[in-house]
């Protein structure tokens, strides 16, 4: 009895020191929360890597045995709302756009940037009958923009560009349905939008005043998948195996190009929308998870922008504060991809060996 008895008070103790006791602790969770922007207005399809995860049942393969489910929430909210559901806990991982990844850190959000998302244009467009027609017109104008967002924070290199800044313009915080209905109905006179203005164009009721396409890589998205921290500390071996899942639906996302943009298309997104938007951009460079040089240098340049335009408090190095390299470098032994993605250099153009 006494045994006993002095067996439970060692792990009595081991549990007052250190926590849950190992073979005590719940191993995994229930369900794993991924958020991510979303124009599928409530669809329960997404695009990426998160869509190839559903269609392929990906995370059912590595997972089912363990009873662990995925939920998968597209927030209308955009990047903003993500950063909102992970301070509140009703998240577990995110992916966000540059702005709201970097934002949400920067505020205090603990997260872990665990593997690279890049890619995503943002177009200029203005109503089909506008006057308008060069970008240093809209000093005095009103603008659309979902605010938080990628394509707020390359509105503000745009401007930038163009000898303007945020105070030379009205900017009208709107989701992504409501800039496309305002720019249709003439309630701004401008908007920062991604490819949804090509589809406006095609619908005959707005003009494309300009794009990053073709443009240097820094005025394109570069953002992260991230985690709350918590969620790492608890499941440290759960987040490896979701990576592992992640780099999966990543590579068969980077196979096909035409597979991949119509299943992204599932979203409402035409084809031919999505066909025009990435001409020219390597299915590679679009799908690659790695954090290399090209993504470390749009992210500090940017961060030192977001810094500058007091979209942020502070400044911070994302490669020693906020990167975790340890579980997408895992994910990528293991499947042996090590050298499936090329690293690109600081103008996205892949690296020689």
């Amino acid at each position: 009895m006494k045994k006993i008895l002095g067996t439970l008070l060692a792990v009595a103790a081991a549990i007052a020191t250190f926590g849950v006791a190992p073979g005590f602790a719940a191993d995994h969770p229930k369900v794993i929360r991924i958020g991510q922007p979303s124009g599928s207005y409530g669809k329960a399809v997404s695009l990426g890597p998160v869509g190839e995860i559903q269609v392929k049942d990906l995370f059912d393969q590595e997972f089912k045995k363990d009873g662990i489910k995925l939920e998968v929430n597209n927030i209308k909210t955009a990047g903003p709302g993500c950063n909102e559901a992970l301070a509140n806990n009703a998240l577990d991982f995110a992916n966000l756009g540059d702005l709201p990844a970097v934002a949400g850190f920067a505020g205090g959000l603990k997260t872990r940037a665990v593997a690279a998302t890049r890619g995503g244009n943002t177009y200029v467009a203005v109503p089909i009958d506008s006057p308008i027609t060069n970008l240093k017109q809209l000093k005095g104008k009103k603008i659309g923009v979902s605010l938080g967002t990628y394509m707020h924070a390359a509105g503000l290199k745009i401007l930038a560009d163009n000898g303007l800044s945020e105070n030379d313009v009205t900017f009208f915080n709107m989701d992504n349905a409501t800039v496309l209905t305002a720019i249709a109905a003439k309630e701004v006179e401008a908007a920062f939008i991604s490819s949804d203005a090509i589809t406006l164009r095609t619908r005959g009721v707005a003009r494309v005043l300009y794009s990053t396409q073709g443009k240097p890589v820094f005025y394109q998205n570069a953002g992260a998948l991230i985690v709350r921290e918590e969620f790492v500390r608890k499941y440290p071996d759960i987040v490896k195996r979701f990576l592992k899942v992640w780099v999966k639906a990543s590579q068969l996302h980077s196979f096909d190009k035409r597979a991949a943009q119509k299943l992204d298309s599932r979203v409402g997104t035409p084809l031919t929308t999505l066909q025009e938007d990435q001409q020219g951009q390597s299915n590679l460079y679009l799908n690659s998870p790695k954090f290399d040089e090209q993504w470390l240098s749009h992210d500090r340049r940017s961060i030192a922008l977001f810094k500058a335009k007091r979209l942020i408090r502070k400044s911070f190095d994302p490669e020693k504060e906020w990167i975790d390299r340890s579980f997408l470098d895992a994910a990528l032994r293991e499947l042996n991809l090590e050298n499936f993605w090329p690293d690109y250099d600081v103008n996205g153009n892949p690296k020689k060996k």
